[in-house]
């Protein structure tokens, strides 16, 4: 779908992510992430989380997803050889 500018991806099983897309909503993870950039060779897609266990068992917006995938953007950067979040890094580095 296109919504806001974005091409979106909607997919259950995150493991059939779509790298053609800015990004893919996914479910059937439950709580185990929010957000994941996904690679496949050189491409790289990011997908979102929208089961109710990562959002507070409420409904969502789409605003408020792409508000927090943005602010998750930001702090995810390489460290060592893997990309990770600057919050995943402090949990690895405890």
């Amino acid at each position: 779908i296109e919504l806001g500018g974005y091409l979106i991806n909607l997919v259950h099983d995150p493991k059939y992510v779509n790298y053609n897309v800015d990004f893919n909503l996914t479910g059937h993870v439950h709580s185990l992430w929010k957000f994941k950039r996904f690679f496949n060779g050189h491409k790289t897609v990011d997908a979102i989380n929208v089961g109710v266990d990562v959002w507070s068992f409420r409904p969502v917006t789409i605003e408020k997803i792409l508000k927090g995938w943005n602010k998750w953007k930001k702090n995810y950067k390489l460290i060592g050889d893997k990309y990770e979040t600057q919050e995943q890094n402090k949990e690895n580095t405890k």
